[in-house]
């Protein structure tokens, strides 16, 4: 596969079928479960570590607070950016050495 290339789902259970020498119905099932089990996971604030591969797991990003300066030197204040959850990876150094 060419690099930067996106691999589809479909892709990836063709490969993970052929892989592991099952049908592409037994790998979809299996690669959505896993999918479903990884972003429950996260979710629920559990981090999934898969040893050579990563790390999934939440990030909470602050509240911030925001200000304006107008041209003629005023003080606004603007609408703060609420806090919010989001997910993450970070790969392991194994994963990491191989790109």
């Amino acid at each position: 596969m060419a690099k930067n290339a996106t691999l589809s789902s479909t892709q990836l259970i063709a490969a993970a079928a052929e892989h592991a020498g099952v049908s592409k119905a037994d790998a979809k099932k299996v690669v959505q479960a896993y999918l479903d089990f990884v972003k429950g996971s996260v979710q629920s604030g559990t981090r999934v570590s898969i040893p050579g591969f990563g790390v999934f797991y939440e990030h909470v990003r602050p509240a911030t607070r925001a200000r304006t300066v107008t041209m003629f030197g005023e003080e606004r204040r603007v609408p703060a950016k609420p806090a919010k959850s989001t997910a993450k990876f970070r790969p392991a150094k194994a994963f990491k050495d191989l790109l």
